[in-house]
Formats: structure tokens, C-alpha cells, sequence
């Protein structure tokens, strides 16, 4: 299966702006690898701003 995950985040560099990025990882790759930011298991699709 293909998860995809999106969380708000603030962006105080840009004048307190709000973001939503949006990951996708796949549901075969072992849940350790995917919790860990530095072995790359999601990949950014997109990065939304909002004002």
C-alpha cells in the first residue's frame, strides 16, 4: 500500500507563515527505516504554503 501523511508546520523565516507538507512512503517498507528521517523511507510530494 502507498501512505500518504501531511503535518502543519510554521515558518517563522517567511513571516510566521504556515506549510503543509505532504510525504508518501510505502507499506512494505520495515516500519524502523520509515520512522527514522535520516534513512529516507518518505518522500516530499509537495510543500504547500498557506498565508
Amino acid at each position: 500500500p502507498i501512505i500518504i501523511s501531511s503535518d502543519k508546520t510554521q515558518l517563522p523565516v517567511f513571516g510566521n507563515k504556515t506549510a503543509y507538507p505532504v510525504y508518501m512512503t510505502l507499506g512494505n517498507i520495515p516500519e524502523e527505516i520509515r520512522r527514522k528521517p535520516s534513512r529516507r523511507g518518505y518522500v516530499l510530494l509537495v510543500f504547500t504554503a498557506v498565508e
